[in-house]
Formats: structure tokens, C-alpha cells, sequence
């Protein structure tokens, strides 16, 4: 996948191997996995990671993109579209994972307008939406500044890394909605 989607202060571009000592460098700050299903602290699980992404978008389930800086070229984390289904014209935003140095800040918000508008605009997708944990409260917060809708609580939904049963929360944006909350995200980036 050469696909590229720019932005303001960062750019989505595709996985490639050239990138993995650069994601590395900050996987091993447990922080960046504490609500994922999975965790890189090993080289070869950074491997095996990048091997499972490129199979995935080879067989179409997947879109993956690293998020790099546009001022430095700097690696700040990864994100991706999938659940995707061409016929329902629906997909999911998530696995995102982001050095928490950049925690905070603007680059998941612009990672998102970039990833919808791409969803809208381009694929031309009915809904998208989104699974959060219902312990990430960071991400709930993150997500409701989107002007994303919050459906359902999902109960029981999953087994977490620790074991534990976990509830999650459905949010999602339909196109009718877009054009209001591309307009609150482009306010929020100013």
C-alpha cells in the first residue's frame, strides 16, 4: 500500500520495515499498550507485528499507516482502518498506538480527520466507528472531543490482556454527521 494522506503537522503513510527501530524506540513504555490487546517490548515482536500488518492489507481486511511528523519526518506511532466491509460501507478507526510523548496533543486528533475524511470522503463509507475499553479514559475523552456519538456499552465484550472480562464502549459518526464534525475537528487543529 503506497497510500499517503497528509496533513497540517503530520502525514499517514505506509508501513514499511525502514520504520520499525523507530517505533522500537518507544514501545517499550508500557503506557503506549495499556488498553491494547497486544504489546512490543521485544524486537521480535515488533517483527511479528509488522509481518501480521503487511498479511492483513495484503488480504484487504486492513489499511495501516504510521504517523510521521511533517517538520522532522519523526515516527510517532501507528494507526489503521479495519473491520472493513465494502458492501455495508462501514469500517472501524482503531489499534492506535502513539509514543506518549506526544500524549496530549493535536497528532491523534489529526491522525482521526485524516483517517474520516480518507473514510467519507475517498471510500465513501456510511459509518465509522470506534471500541474503547471502558477503563481508557483517556481515549473517551479523546473520542467525545471528535463529536463522535456514543451508542451502546458493549458488556462482557472481550478478555483483557490480564485476563478480566471487559466492557467496551461503541461510538460511531455516520455521513450525515461528517460534514459537523470534520468542521470541529478542523476548529480544534487552528
Amino acid at each position: 500500500m503506497d497510500l499517503k494522506l497528509a496533513g497540517k503537522t503530520i502525514s499517514l503513510i505506509p508501513v514499511e520495515e525502514k520504520w520499525l527501530d523507530e517505533l522500537f524506540s518507544f514501545s517499550a513504555d508500557p503506557l503506549v499498550w495499556q488498553h491494547l490487546p497486544f504489546e512490543i517490548y521485544t524486537k521480535e515482536e515488533m517483527q511479528n507485528w509488522f509481518r501480521c500488518t503487511l498479511e492483513e492489507a495484503a488480504a484487504g481486511k486492513i489499511l495501516p499507516f504510521l504517523l510521521q511528523l511533517n517538520e522532522t519526518g519523526e515516527i510517532l506511532g501507528s494507526t489503521r482502518i479495519y473491520e472493513w466491509d465494502r458492501y455495508h460501507k462501514r469500517a472501524e478507526i482503531g489499534y492506535t498506538w502513539i509514543n506518549p510523548k506526544y500524549f496530549g496533543t493535536k497528532i491523534n486528533t489529526e491522525a482521526k480527520l485524516l483517517l474520516l475524511d480518507y473514510g467519507f470522503n475517498t471510500l465513501r463509507l456510511n459509518r465509522i466507528q470506534f471500541r474503547i475499553d471502558e477503563r481508557n479514559i483517556r481515549s473517551q475523552k479523546a473520542i467525545v472531543k471528535l463529536g463522535v456519538c456514543r451508542e451502546a456499552i458493549l458488556r462482557n465484550y472481550k478478555f483483557r490482556r490480564d485476563g478480566s472480562v471487559g466492557n467496551v464502549f461503541l461510538y460511531s459518526i455516520i455521513k450525515e454527521e461528517w460534514p459537523a464534525v470534520e468542521s470541529l475537528l478542523k476548529g480544534q487543529l487552528k
